[in-house]
C-alpha cells in the first residue's frame, strides 16, 4: 500500500494538481497536511470527502519536515511517497518506485524536472560544508545509487522509518532537512537511487514558507552534529562564522548540542560508519 504525505503552506490551488496527480498514478491513501496556511487550503480539504483523501493541520510550528513527520504519523502505508504540494508526476512514476523497492532496495527517487526549462536534474553533494547542489541528469535508462538527493518525490519502505526514524523534531521552516535525512540514511547503511523512468515535473517555484537565514544555519547544524557529531559541528560553524557574527553562530551551536543529543546519540547506535568513512567509501 502507497501511501503520498504532501505538506503545504499556502500552495492552493497548486496542491490540487499534485493530489490528483498522485492518485491518478495510483497512491491508496494521501495525506495532505497543512502547515500554518492561510489561504483555501484548509477550507477546500476540510470539506473534501474523498476516502483516499486524509487531512491534518499542523500549526503548532512552521516547518516543512515536521509536517511531513506528521504524514509519517497519520499515514497506514507500507510505501511512503513524499512529494511537495507543487509537484505533478508522471502516471507510472509509483509503479517504477514501488516496484525498484519491492527487488530489493531501500529507497528511490524521481527524478526532478523544472517545467520552464525542462531541464532533468538531480543533486550532487558538496560533503564538505554538508551541502548539495543542483546538477544535470547524468543519461541512464536504469536507475542509479546517490549519496543524496531531492525529497520531492521521494519513495521509501515504512520499514527504514520504523528503524531510523523520520527527520529531526528541531528542524525549522525550510533547508537542512534534506542533508538529514539522506546522509542519516547513508551512514545508518540505506542506499539512494534515482530511477530514470520516474518523473516529477516541479511546476511551480512558489511556497508559502518565507526563507530565514538564521533558521536555515540552524537547520544545517541539526543535520552536521546529528549526523557527524561535535566535530562536524565544529566544521560548519567555523565556515559559518566568516559570514555571521560569531557570539550568534556560537548560540545557535550551543542550542543544536542541547536540544539534538538524544537524537545524536540515537544515530550513532545506528550507524555503520562514520560521516567521513561516508564520504570517503566512494560516494563522492
Amino acid at each position: 500500500m502507497i501511501s503520498a504525505i504532501i505538506p503545504c503552506c499556502n500552495e492552493y490551488p497548486q496542491v490540487l494538481f499534485t493530489v490528483q496527480s498522485v492518485l491518478e498514478g495510483g497512491a491508496d491513501e494521501v495525506v495532505v497536511v497543512s502547515n500554518k496556511s492561510t489561504d483555501k487550503t484548509n477550507e477546500y480539504f476540510g470539506n473534501l470527502r474523498n476516502p483516499k483523501v486524509k487531512f491534518f493541520i499542523k500549526d503548532d510550528i512552521l516547518s516543512h519536515w515536521q509536517a511531513k513527520n506528521l504524514g509519517i504519523q497519520e499515514s497506514v502505508g507500507d510505501l511512503l511517497f513524499f512529494v511537495d504540494a507543487h509537484c505533478i508526476i508522471s502516471k507510472d512514476a509509483l509503479d517504477d518506485l514501488s516496484l525498484f523497492i519491492g527487488s530489493g532496495h531501500d529507497i528511490a527517487h524521481c527524478v526532478i524536472h523544472y517545467m520552464l526549462d525542462n531541464k532533468p536534474l538531480i543533486y550532487t553533494p558538496r560533503f564538505e560544508i554538508f551541502n548539495y547542489r543542483f546538477t544535470g541528469f547524468p543519461p541512464s535508462t536504469v536507475p542509479f545509487k546517490v549519496p543524496v538527493m531531492s525529497t520531492c518525490g521521494m519513495m521509501c519502505s515504512r520499514s527504514v522509518i520504523d528503524e531510523v526514524g523520520g527527520w529531526n523534531t528541531e528542524l525549522g521552516i525550510y533547508g537542512g532537512g534534506e542533508a538529514y535525512i539522506n546522509w542519516k540514511h547513508g551512514t545508518c547503511g540505506y542506499n539512494h537511487y534515482v530511477h530514470p523512468m520516474a518523473l516529477c515535473w516541479h511546476y511551480a517555484e512558489k511556497r508559502g514558507y518565507s526563507w530565514n537565514y538564521d533558521d536555515y544555519m540552524r537547520n544545517e547544524f541539526i543535520a552536521a552534529y546529528c549526523v557527524g557529531g561535535e566535530e562536524w559541528l565544529g566544521k560548519m560553524v567555523e565556515n559559518r562564522k566568516k559570514k555571521s557574527r560569531a557570539e550568534v553562530v556560537d548560540a545557535v551551536a550551543l542550542d543544536v548540542m542541547t536540544k539534538c543529543k538524544s537524537d545524536r546519540d540515537f544515530i550513532a547506535s545506528k550507524q555503520i560508519m562514520t560521516y567521513d568513512e561516508f564520504c570517503n567509501k566512494g560516494e563522492r
